[in-house]
């Protein structure tokens, strides 16, 4: 069995990754299944930035799929891109950057995955559910889903709270399963302050976390230093990615529709 990654340091003012999977282990969280989730045909992942989905769920995707499930993936924006010369980009060609790393980490994860950009900037996001409602619903009268995964309401960061208030409408509007993925949550929120008694685990199997992780990779210019900014920190440093490197995946979702 694979060694997990050694957890960073405590970084001041957050929650540590090794208070986090203490938190998460004495909690024995309920387990996601197949049933639990409705036995869906399709599912609509939708990203702020590219990868959201892959970081946060990518292994529990791998068991949809494996299951006949359909995915598609409906990225936002490119994320912040106003840094693009310390990559020898232009905001163009960074923003253009991030969707091939995106396709390429879903040709390993999800390889019959459809990818939509909407192309809105992420600066753009926050406070406008109304907006981001309304793009998100031209898509899904296009593949109407059963199932629709989604930045948690609650994440600590306005861009994923938006985008996570305008998919619980546009899910509701579909009559799908809303299941929220705690993305920012984990370097903002303190473990008394979680939902506990809407929180559900995946335990993904080895060979999902193995496919999980090469897919991961491919977003290079979210994990890796910026060449041209010396003593830059990635976007998505070890401090981030160490969240998404667990035994286990976690959603938010209601306990009574998930029976």
């Amino acid at each position: 069995m694979a060694l997990l990654p050694p957890i960073p340091g405590p970084v001041a003012g957050r929650t540590s990754e090794a208070e986090w999977r203490a938190a998460l282990a004495n909690a024995a969280l309920p387990e996601l299944t197949w049933r639990s989730l409705g036995t869906p045909d399709r599912a609509l992942v939708l990203d702020t930035v590219p990868g959201e989905g892959i970081f946060a769920i990518g292994g529990l995707l791998v068991g949809l799929t494996k299951r006949g499930c359909a995915v598609d993936v409906v990225t936002l924006s490119a994320g912040d891109v106003r840094a693009a010369a310390a990559y020898g980009e232009d905001e163009i060609g960074l923003a253009t950057r991030r969707l091939r790393e995106h396709r390429s980490a879903l040709d390993i994860l999800l390889p019959a995955s459809r990818l939509i950009y909407l192309k809105l900037p992420v600066e753009a996001l926050a406070g406008n559910e109304g907006e981001i409602a309304d793009r998100l619903t031209s898509v899904t009268d296009l593949a109407p889903a059963q199932l629709v995964f989604a930045p948690y309401r609650l994440d600590g960061a306005p861009a994923q709270e938006s985008v996570g208030a305008a998919a619980a409408k546009v899910a509701a509007g579909l009559g799908a399963l809303h299941v929220e993925m705690p993305v920012q949550l984990w370097h903002t929120a303190r473990p008394e302050n979680l939902p506990w008694s809407d929180l559900w685990q995946h335990q993904p199997p080895p060979a999902a976390v193995a496919v999980k992780t090469r897919a991961m990779a491919c977003f290079t210019s979210q994990i890796v230093p910026a060449p041209m900014a010396a003593g830059a920190s990635a976007p998505l440093g070890d401090q981030a990615l160490v969240c998404f490197e667990r035994p286990v995946e976690v959603v938010v979702a209601d306990r009574l529709r998930l029976r």
